[in-house]
């Protein structure tokens, strides 16, 4: 019986170059290299390689934790690490993805997202030099639906939205749902085909489907209940 394993990889928070991680297994134990590097070496691109099929053959486990610091230092918040729980997960290197299957969940801070199926995906500036290289991760999850939802200090959801398909634009704090769209954010629902929602500006924005001439934005303003209005 395969025992369940957890993960974490860690990168150090306010990178001043991209790297790239390596993860090995010799004599049972796991290795992590990491490369402040956008060019492997000789030897280097063989050990991705050979990381991305490990991964992808056999990293088929019960349950995966997976935590990943990011450089990125959000205008309104300090940076905040990523948790992803999935039943399994697949390394594909060479594209920049991580995928994950099986009652996905995705954490960062005061943000949850869900799905069926998350991919994440991280790139890097080929037009800059290597050593001035910037990472840009974005999060694409689907489901029957997906699941998004925000809450303050204190833990009360304040937003939650669901889509047959959710992006999370990670650098500029967009969350973009496509498909059987709707967003409640503390009583006032929106839904439509596309909606996009600005976790920095708590902003929201809707647009129906050009292509289907019976489908318009939905607005709905919950009224204050009497008990609120009372004194």
């Amino acid at each position: 019986m395969i025992k369940p394993l957890a993960l974490s990889l860690l990168l150090p928070l306010q990178q001043p170059q991209a790297s790239k991680l390596t993860l090995t297994k010799i004599s049972g134990t796991f290795y992590l290299e990491s490369k402040v590097s956008s060019t492997p070496d000789s030897n280097g691109s063989k050990n991705i390689n050979h990381s991305a099929n490990f991964l992808s053959a056999s990293f088929i486990l019960p349950i995966i934790i997976l935590s990943i610091f990011f450089s990125h230092t959000w205008a309104d918040q300090p940076s905040q690490p990523i948790q992803i729980r999935a039943d399994n997960a697949q390394s594909i290197s060479n594209l920049g993805k991580m995928i994950y299957r099986g009652n996905v969940i995705v954490e960062q801070g005061s943000l949850l997202l869900s799905g069926d199926m998350v991919t994440f995906i991280t790139l890097y500036n080929s037009e800059m030099s290597e050593e001035g290289q910037e990472q840009h991760s974005d999060v694409e999850a689907i489901g029957k639906p997906a699941f998004f939802h925000q809450h303050d200090s204190s833990g009360r959801v304040t937003v939650k939205a669901e889509a047959n398909k959710l992006e999370y634009f990670i650098e500029s704090g967009i969350i973009r749902l496509q498909g059987n769209a709707s967003i409640d954010q503390a009583g006032y629902i929106v839904t439509g085909d596309k909606i996009e929602y600005s976790t920095h500006m708590q902003s929201i924005k809707a647009k129906k489907n050009p292509e289907n001439t019976n489908t318009r934005v939905h607005t709905v303003i919950k009224p204050k209940s009497s008990n609120e209005d009372m004194p």
